[in-house]
Order: structure tokens, then sequence, then C-alpha cells
């Protein structure tokens, strides 16, 4: 686990948005699962990463340019 937290810590410069790096842990996660299941490991090691809040942002609508 200590790998994987060290892993995350790096994303903030490798996923600037908050989205991204929240579909970076899924992805992450679901890879894990799938070993965990095919290969018989013992313990999913990214089943404990917390999670990634989301930042939103308003989207204005366009501005008629009329």
């Amino acid at each position: 686990m200590p790998h994987l937290s060290g892993f995350r810590s790096t994303w903030p410069e490798l996923y600037p948005a908050s989205i991204s790096q929240y579909l970076a842990k899924n992805r992450l996660q679901a890879f894990f699962r799938y070993v965990t299941k095919a290969y018989r490991l013992p313990v999913n090691p990214a089943a404990d990463l917390s999670s990634i809040k989301l930042k939103r942002t308003q989207v204005l609508p366009p501005v008629d340019m009329v």
C-alpha cells in the first residue's frame, strides 16, 4: 500500500483536473479488483485508497456575438 500512496501523490502533477484523478483512481481500483480475483491475491491493495473530491467549476453559457 505505501507504493500506491506514493504513486497517487504524483497525480496532481500528472492530472491537474480532479476528474482526471478520480478516473485514474477508478481504473486503478478496477485493475486490482481483476488481479485480486483472477490471480487470487489475498488482499486488494487499492481497496483502501481514499476518495478524491471533485472540484466543480461553473460553466457559463456562450455569449451571442450578434
